[in-house]
């Protein structure tokens, strides 16, 4: 089905990004409205589409991938290229519906960064930010872009949370 829609009438479509937990019907409600409303909407699909690395991870098991052997610099790396990437991609509706938002790639790339380099929710939330800037339409911030684990001498033990500043 061809849309009516010109990208040079209006060149920038709107987005609604649908965010969430795991299995919890996203991928369904975007499928619905995109049915419902036609050609005036356009799903952008899912994020491995838009970046090639991630036919190898899935291949090698994805969980593993994230979780244990690929480094939090290439999890942040592949999830931000893949944030672009569907950025940048052609659309053929006034409105783009995204299965996941920025917010979700910040959450992800934190929630990775804590498990992975056992951090506090602080720390690791300002670790989630950084591959998030260039997506955003601004530097990555003081690292670059880059996220940097914590020494080891650095890292709170699991379960302990430092004391609170008396008063």
């Amino acid at each position: 089905m061809s849309s009516q829609y010109s990208s040079d009438m209006h060149p920038l479509p709107v987005s609604v990004a649908f965010s969430g937990p795991d299995n919890t019907g996203k991928t369904k409600q975007i499928g619905i409205l995109a049915r419902r409303m036609g050609p005036a909407v356009t799903s952008a699909g899912p994020l491995d589409r838009y970046d090639p690395r991630w036919a190898t991870i899935k291949a090698d098991g994805m969980a593993r991938w994230w979780f244990e052997t690929g480094p939090v610099e290439e999890v942040a790396d592949v999830l931000a290229t893949s944030y672009l990437e569907r950025s940048r991609h052609p659309f053929s509706a006034p409105v783009r519906l995204l299965d996941r938002g920025i917010p979700m790639l910040e959450a992800t790339v934190a929630a990775t960064v804590a498990v992975r380099e056992n951090l506090g929710t602080t720390h690791a939330r300002g670790q989630g930010s950084a591959p998030a800037g260039p997506v955003r339409g601004r530097p990555a911030g003081r690292r670059g872009g880059r996220i940097r684990p914590r020494p080891p001498a650095l890292r709170r033990p699991r379960g302990r949370r430092p004391p609170k500043p008396g008063p």
